[in-house]
């Protein structure tokens, strides 16, 4: 499920774990774990402009769809170890 995981977000080009869930059939909670998991081992990085809040939204195309009205946005990157394990 990792892999299927992880090849959604590359595939969409935004994770948007609701979505991802509906897709891998699982609740949103797990895609959750999973994103956490994904992080501790190394196969997604948490950018460090999720901690700018709203400003780094401002232009983005992609504000709209992220939610970031209603929190501030958490970003994400797959890794290359990430990108690697997906195209296994």
């Amino acid at each position: 499920m990792f892999r299927q995981i992880l090849r959604e977000m590359i595939a969409d080009g935004l994770i948007n774990k609701t979505h991802i869930a509906r897709k891998v059939g699982v609740h949103v909670e797990v895609v959750e774990d999973i994103i956490c998991m994904l992080v501790d081992h190394g196969y997604l990085s948490k950018d460090s402009r999720a901690e700018l809040g709203y400003s780094a939204c401002v232009g983005c195309p992609l504000s709209s769809k992220c939610g970031s009205g209603n929190s501030t946005p958490k970003t994400y990157s797959i890794t290359p170890k990430g990108m690697r394990y997906a195209k296994v």
